[in-house]
């Protein structure tokens, strides 16, 4: 048997005497942890190995603050390019203006599933609270570098110090 930890990385041998269980455990999942504690709990007289894989701090308040001002910034910046959203209404096709919230929804989050499909909240939709710090400055790039090359449209990362 083989086991995978939450990136796909093997952690265990095939050795098929090892009995296994994995935990992925986060700061805000109090249940899985004490699902572990219990577990290593019942099998304290027995022999244990323990691998702790770190996946990186969750994002922090600043970089959410700064997903939702470039997405902002990249709807603004789409609608003054005269680059509409294509919908459908009353069965005919529309164009719409993108707003902040249609750029979260529509793109960032369409990449953020494709890249971290485990970065999901409780009813399977993408999440930002479930990114690490690391994983946000992956999918900007994703997106900045698509929408350059595809668009001619160059919107920074924000600095801590934007406002608006």
């Amino acid at each position: 048997m083989s086991v995978r930890n939450a990136r796909g990385r093997k952690i265990v041998n095939d050795n098929q005497d090892l009995k296994t269980k994995l935990f992925t455990l986060k700061p805000e999942d109090n249940k899985t942890w004490s699902r572990a504690m219990e577990y290593l709990t019942k099998h304290e007289d027995e022999n244990l190995e323990i691998l702790v894989v770190h996946l990186g701090k969750v994002r922090t308040l600043t970089q959410n603050g700064c997903i939702h001002e470039y997405c902002a910034w990249l709807a603004q910046a789409f609608n003054e390019a005269a680059i509409y959203r294509e919908r459908k209404l009353f069965g005919n096709r529309v164009e719409l203006p993108w707003t902040g919230n249609a750029v979260k929804e529509d793109i960032w989050h369409v990449v953020q599933y494709a890249v971290y499909p485990h970065a999901v909240n409780k009813a399977g939709e993408p999440s930002t609270t479930k990114l690490n710090t690391v994983e946000v400055g992956e999918i900007f790039k994703i997106i900045s570098d698509n929408v350059a090359a595809t668009k001619g449209i160059n919107v920074p990362w924000p600095s801590r110090n934007s406002k608006g």
